[in-house]
């Protein structure tokens, strides 16, 4: 990770979700979709990346897993898309941001982040 620059970082399980993310929508509606849908995601992720405020998820969630703060935001490609994605991370010392989980709507949200939170651990105690 270079230091000079700011970058998206993606923990495991986030990698994971973010690849799923891209071979659902090849899947459904083509490569081309599936490559102009990510290149919005990363978008948001840059935009993420240079905000001066990270909304911060509530510490009663993520007690009892980790002391890290951690911050989210909603996506969607389309304000008129139905569904989205919460996308969860942290920030990191060389002001990047570390990318936790993407849990789809219509999953249970805050269980899918705490699992994505203690296998992304391991990872983040090391990237201090």
């Amino acid at each position: 990770m270079s230091t000079s620059q700011k970058e998206v970082y993606f923990y495991p399980p986030a990698l994971q979700q973010r690849n799923q993310m891209w071979y659902y929508n090849s899947l459904q509606w083509g490569e081309n979709h599936a490559d102009r849908y990510m290149d919005s995601f990363y978008d948001a992720l840059e935009e993420k990346n240079t905000a001066s405020y990270h909304r911060p998820f509530p510490k009663s969630e993520t007690i009892g897993v980790t002391d890290e703060d951690v911050y989210y935001f909603h996506w969607k490609r389309k304000q008129s898309e139905r569904r989205g994605y919460t996308v969860f991370y942290r920030t990191l010392s060389n002001g990047s941001i570390g990318v936790i989980a993407i849990i789809g709507d219509g999953q249970d949200r805050d269980n899918r982040m705490r699992e994505s939170l203690e296998k992304a651990l391991p990872h983040i105690k090391t990237d201090k």
